[in-house]
């Protein structure tokens, strides 16, 4: 309910994010960015800490953290995107769909 209270205090108070927010992004970590001072967290997406590491089958660690903000930044670099608000998680993040060139 809180959630739902912050959103639409969100919305109200910036209509352009009921349309959606849209522009080049600066990715943070694997499942969030930034579009100007929007933040954002990528909907249905739980990637790995930006300082986590995981281990592989044979037992040795990588920066798979930085690994998945890296495939992200990939795919978002220098590319608009278009995102359309779904929520605002407990952070005070706007979760949202986006696409960059239909993806």
């Amino acid at each position: 309910m809180l959630r739902a209270l912050v959103l639409l205090v969100l919305l109200l108070s910036a209509p352009a994010l009921a349309e959606g927010v849209s522009g080049t992004a600066r990715v943070t970590d694997g499942d969030s960015l930034r579009i100007g001072a929007v933040r954002i967290r990528l909907h249905g997406i739980d990637a790995p800490e930006l300082d986590q590491t995981c281990t592989d089958a044979s037992g040795r660690d990588w920066a798979c953290g930085l690994w998945a903000r890296d495939r992200l930044a990939r795919l978002a670099e220098g590319r608009r995107l278009a995102c359309e608000a779904v929520e605002v998680d407990a952070y005070e993040r706007l979760v949202a769909r986006c696409e960059v060139q239909g993806r």
